[in-house]
């Protein structure tokens, strides 16, 4: 399990107190609660009359600027005169950003693996693409799903690796450093192993009804409804 993955058991009970709704509402619902959540905290952790003094200050800069018709000196004065206030202002908002993106970067690692794939019908069709440095093991093969989520990879009557899927990821690979921060629920193909990665055609989950693919997973619905409710957010409460 990564860091950001720690929050994944709350954010799972949380999700079933919706019960059986529709899958849209769940999505919609999550990225409602992270666009106000990082905006609160974005308000919290920001100096907002530090931020509103400077913008306030680079108002009559910008527009002396966009109606400037004088000599070069003056204009280079103007121009280091915003420079320095537009630095300013990047530095007072970026830390308080960045610590206001650590919420939604947890429920990513939750919904990427509860909302982007789903697990094949019992005695489907799989088809799963070898990945190994060794020629001979590239390739794929297909395989029933078993009803136990406990699957065997077979090459050519060799048992190469067994994997139980608790969740429907799609990859299976070795560790590698990025997974401190974002795991693989199934765990991990193991160091020796010839095999590098595994890849399972696992069907997509269906979000949104309607759309092209791009838009009909859940990822288009999510940062959809965060944006707008952050707007919305930094608009009522006149956050800066």
């Amino acid at each position: 399990m990564g860091f950001f993955d720690l929050a994944a058991p709350l954010l799972s009970r949380a999700d079933g107190l919706l019960g059986s709704s529709a899958p849209w509402l769940h999505v919609a619902l999550w990225g409602a609660v992270s666009g106000a959540v990082s905006m609160a905290l974005y308000r919290a952790v920001s100096c907002q009359p530090c931020i509103a003094r400077v913008k306030a200050a680079l108002q009559p800069v910008r527009s002396a600027l966009a109606g400037y018709d004088g000599d070069a000196r003056g204009l280079m004065e103007l121009v280091v005169t915003n420079l320095r206030l537009s630095l300013k202002q990047v530095g007072l908002t970026a830390y308080p950003a960045i610590l206001a993106s650590l919420p939604i970067l947890f429920v990513l690692a939750w919904m990427s693996n509860d909302y982007s794939y789903g697990f094949p019908n019992p005695g489907a069709e799989v088809t799963v693409k070898i990945h190994s440095s060794d020629p001979h093991l590239e390739g794929q093969t297909i395989f029933r799903w078993p009803a136990n989520r406990r699957v065997t990879i077979d090459w050519k009557g060799r048992d190469l690796v067994q994997v139980f899927f608790a969740k429907p990821v799609p990859v299976i690979h070795k560790h590698a450093w990025w997974n401190l921060l974002f795991g693989n629920p199934n765990g991990y193909l193991p160091h020796d192993s010839p095999v590098d990665r595994l890849d399972f055609d696992f069907p997509p989950k269906t979000i949104l009804p309607l759309g092209p693919d791009w838009m009909r997973g859940w990822i288009f619905l999510y940062f959809t409804v965060m944006v707008v409710v952050s707007l919305a957010v930094k608009i009522v409460f006149r956050i800066h």
